[in-house]
């Protein structure tokens, strides 16, 4: 239901609707005239106490000529009593955000209408299915948007895990797409933040590191660019590879792009989440006249 200040979203655990129980939630950029790749939304959620956690944000991808080429929703979990908030992301280039009045509306049941800055549409309804075990795991780990991470680790650990990648974009380098293994803690499970017992915030190292271990999926480490493009592969994890991976990108000049703020040479942001389990690189570094707008090597994993 929508608060009485009319600027978010409140999940009532004694609404009709939700039953008691968490509730997950799909967010949509909607398609309005004059959308392009820089309109961006982050997503907040203020729980029961007061505390406030990011949810990570939601785009569209688009060629460079701004014809849309894809869009996915975010698909956020919301508690009882937590209320979903909504800003306008600055692009990652500049960072921050901008505070701007958020007014929500009813469509019809379980779905709502939100407009932030008086022009920039989303779509909010609840989800009509319930996210796969990977999925669910996923979610609270992409909390910020360079969180371009994965936990692909399943209960039981024995079945084949049966995933599809797809990879999209427009430009004109050509570029090497991978993932990387992210060390976890063996007595809690946490993800860290290393590759191989080395820390993200070693700068080269983390780099060299990164590309020492690059893998690619079910062998294949495709290379994509030089114009607008489009594939999708298969990836089955065995019961040894389902473990915590983070998207790479080695581009046509050799950076080493992958998860963080600040793990590139040029110390910018070159990773942004566009929707659930989807990412967009910028391929060229500050200094290599990059235009910022993320559709160069766009991802996105699935459930096959």
């Amino acid at each position: 239901m929508i608060n009485p200040e009319g600027n978010g979203l409140f999940f009532d655990p004694g609404s009709e609707t939700s039953e008691g129980l968490d509730q997950w939630v799909e967010i949509n950029l909607a398609m309005t005239p004059g959308l392009t790749g820089d309109d961006w939304v982050g997503v907040k959620v203020i729980s029961a106490d007061g505390s406030l956690r990011d949810l990570g944000g939601v785009g569209h991808v688009h060629a460079d000529d701004n014809q849309m080429l894809f869009s996915k929703p975010l698909l956020v979990q919301l508690k009882p009593n937590e209320s979903l908030q909504l800003t306008r992301l600055n692009p990652p280039e500049i960072g921050g955000e901008t505070t701007e009045t958020v007014e929500f509306s009813s469509l019809d049941a379980g779905n709502f209408r939100a407009v932030v800055g008086g022009d920039l549409a989303l779509n909010i309804k609840s989800s009509d299915r319930e996210p796969t075990t990977w999925e669910e795991e996923t979610v609270s780990i992409q909390s910020d948007t360079a969180d371009g991470i994965f936990d692909f680790r399943q209960p039981d650990g024995t079945a084949p895990l049966d995933l599809q990648v797809k990879i999209l974009g427009d430009c004109a380098d050509i570029n090497q797409v991978g993932v990387v293994r992210l060390d976890t803690d063996a007595t809690t499970g946490d993800i860290l933040g290393s590759v191989n017992g080395v820390l993200s915030t070693a700068g080269a190292d983390f780099r060299a590191a990164v590309k020492a271990n690059l893998e690619g999926f079910d062998g294949v480490l495709p290379s994509v660019g030089g114009g607008v493009y489009e594939q999708t592969l298969n990836w089955t994890l065995d019961a040894a590879e389902q473990d915590a991976y983070a998207l790479v990108m080695i581009s046509q000049s050799g950076e080493v792009y992958t998860f963080g703020t600040t793990t590139a040479a040029d110390g910018k942001q070159h990773i942004k989440e566009l929707g659930q389990n989807l990412f967009g690189f910028e391929d060229r570094a500050a200094g290599q006249g990059s235009d910022w707008d993320f559709n160069d090597v766009v991802v996105e994993i699935r459930t096959a």
